[in-house]
């Protein structure tokens, strides 16, 4: 017998739990103490009230609220270690900005409809995260190798990224987004600026990724890359305070509203920036506009660039130095400056200072561009085919910029075949020349080139040459 009673006390210790319990929360009870007194499987449904205390989800746990129900949660709310899905959705959380919603080291957590605009907002921390129609009241800070999805959401302050790879996709950001490591804007808005400083920003891994994206998107003050690879796309911004590594600028719409900027400011030796098919103007202030500023595109301390088919105008200064240039290199390992209309660019007290070019005769190409009214100067030689004529537009009072049929710049820029338009035909010089502007690029949902390569670009006919063709492209999302 008292082996049968060992045999039976035995089964019951290894009895195992087979269904997952429903744990209610009430009206002025705890949400914490239902998570503590759970286990990982179970569900915790809310019911409609306010709570006023901080949650800490340290299990796998479906947390929901009622059907319909307002909950609102006057605390932070932690996710932390969850290495399974983790939904969170139609919750009030915060109460004041001393609070937060923080997830960490986490596999993956789906937010919809988390309104935090009376928080501070959100911190993710190694941790995989996709926010959606979600209302932040401060800031959004990722960190520490975090893949994170910003969809539809409001932010009241800032957006912070380090180390991590981020997308804002059709966000409002009320201040700016300041990032590193992989960071890509689509279809947002940002008040203030956005900013891409690296790879990193805390000394934990100098090996990290960096690349930058902003498409669709409008930044009302400026943006600054520090990525190793950058392409700036169909965008409305004010200027582009600096690029310092590789990247593409192209199709975007960049007034700098009468004020003391540059429109595309790059710099450094080991910089390679693509400008092209962009609207660049109104650089610099009529009247208090001294040094290097009221210049469309500035080439600095041997940075190299091609300036394809851009549209320049507006560029002033007082009287200093060389403002008031619709290009200026300053020196430069390599810049070609083709198939571009200028016009527009002047110093105001200075006949000889402002011009549509000013650049020295080494390592720079200029070729089949229009420069109205003011010319070029500082060495530089014009090659072929150089314009001073009306181009013609279809209306230029009202932005635009497309050539009449009869314009004398149709058919006229560069005549190699790389530069040949989107139809096959030689390039036009101006805005809608070339073949990497996508007229549409602004407004389309169709994948856009972000870079194409092809290698070699000369054949020899009759020999067997073996082509390489590398191409990358964008959609949204």
């Amino acid at each position: 017998m008292k082996l049968i009673g060992v045999f039976m006390l035995a089964i019951s210790l290894c009895t195992i739990k087979t269904t997952a319990a429903t744990h209610l929360v009430l009206p002025g009870t705890s949400i914490q103490a239902k998570v503590d007194l759970a286990e990982a499987g179970d569900s915790i449904v809310i019911l409609a009230g306010t709570y006023n205390e901080s949650v800490t989800v340290n299990k796998q746990l479906d947390i929901k609220r009622a059907e319909n129900a307002a909950v609102t949660i006057n605390g932070s709310f932690t996710v932390d270690g969850l290495t399974e899905q983790f939904d969170l959705a139609n919750f009030t959380i915060g109460g004041d900005t001393g609070k937060q919603l923080i997830i960490k080291s986490c596999k993956y957590v789906n937010l919809s409809n988390i309104d935090l605009s009376s928080a501070n907002g959100l911190e993710a921390i190694t941790s995989k995260v996709t926010a959606a129609s979600c209302q932040f009241g401060w800031d959004a800070r990722v960190s520490a190798k975090s893949d994170v999805v910003l969809k539809n959401c409001t932010i009241g302050r800032d957006v912070w990224s380090d180390q991590t790879e981020l997308l804002i996709d059709n966000c409002t950001v009320a201040r700016n987004v300041d990032g590193h490591g992989i960071l890509r804007l689509v279809k947002t808005t940002v008040t203030g600026w956005v900013k891409h400083r690296g790879g990193k920003w805390t000394p934990v891994d100098t090996a990290l990724p960096s690349e930058f994206i902003v498409y669709q998107s409008t930044v009302k003050e400026y943006i600054e890359s520090g990525a190793s690879e950058a392409w700036i796309g169909y965008n409305e911004l004010k200027w582009i305070s600096q690029i310092t590594e590789k990247g593409t600028i192209v199709g975007n719409t960049i007034d700098g509203r009468e004020s003391r900027t540059r429109g595309i400011f790059a710099t450094g030796g080991n910089t390679q920036v693509n400008i092209y098919n962009n609207i660049i103007k109104n650089h610099g202030q009529r009247d208090n506009n001294w040094g290097d500023y009221g210049i469309g595109i500035y080439i600095h301390n041997n940075a190299s660039s091609e300036i394809l088919n851009n549209i320049i105008t507006g560029c002033l200064a007082y009287s200093e130095h060389v403002g008031g240039s619709g290009i200026y290199v300053e020196s430069t390992k390599n810049t070609k400056i083709i198939g571009n209309i200028i016009w527009n660019c002047y110093a105001r007290y200075r006949s000889d200072r402002g011009m549509c070019v000013i650049a020295p005769f080494d390592n720079v190409l200029m070729t089949n561009n229009n420069f109205r009214d003011r010319g070029y100067k500082g060495g530089v030689i014009a090659t072929e085919h150089q314009q001073d004529v009306d181009p013609k537009f279809v209306n230029q009072g009202e932005g635009d910029f497309r050539l009449q049929d009869d314009s004398p710049c149709k058919n006229a820029g560069a005549s190699e075949a790389w530069y040949n338009d989107r139809d096959g035909s030689r390039n036009d010089i101006g805005l809608y020349g070339g073949p990497l502007f996508d007229p549409d690029g602004k407004t389309t949902t169709k994948p856009v080139v972000l870079s194409a390569e092809i290698a070699p670009i000369q054949l020899i006919k009759g020999s067997d040459t073996e082509i390489s063709l590398k191409s990358r492209g964008i959609v949204v999302p």
